[in-house]
């Protein structure tokens, strides 16, 4: 009889927890949804409304931030460009300019350049053509390249 009580006890206090829990959750993910739409409304109306105008991708990032901000020193959001920038470098290696470059005719043409890196920073754009590369002009290089992929024979990497 103690043993029948004791599991019903044990059942019925599993039951108020389980409740108790979803409720919680429920009031969270209803918190969420709430502060969400008064994020995106606010922001509708600052966009709409304010006397200049307004980057979406800067008032997100600043919002972003501030938020993560309120967190930890350890809980950080990476925008895609950095993301793309990180995995440029790390396949270039650690000294990456942030750029690469194809040998077009006798030419260097730069063919992509990584947001926020040394070549980002010192204005070199896509279609460019490196000439010289700390006072060494490029083309003796360009002529050995063009001469082993003339020759078929080997791959320059």
């Amino acid at each position: 009889m103690k043993r029948k009580y004791l599991i019903g006890a044990i059942v019925g206090f599993a039951l108020i927890v389980g409740v108790a829990a979803t409720t919680q959750q429920k009031g969270r993910y209803f918190d969420i949804i709430k502060n969400l739409e008064i994020f995106s409304n606010l922001y509708k109306e600052v966009n709409s409304n304010y006397v200049d105008e307004i980057d979406p991708n800067q008032i997100m990032k600043v919002g972003i931030d501030a938020m993560l901000a309120t967190l930890d020193p350890f809980t950080n959001y990476f925008s895609e460009s950095q993301i793309e920038g990180w995995r440029f470098r790390n396949e270039e290696g650690e000294a990456s300019s942030g750029l690469k470059v194809k040998k077009i005719d006798m030419d260097l043409v730069i063919t992509r350049i990584i947001e926020d890196s040394p070549a980002h920073s010192a204005g070199l754009k896509v279609g460019d053509k490196i000439i010289s590369v700390n006072g060494e002009t490029t083309e003796e290089d360009c002529r050995r390249c063009h001469g082993i992929s003339s020759a078929g024979s080997r791959a320059v990497r």
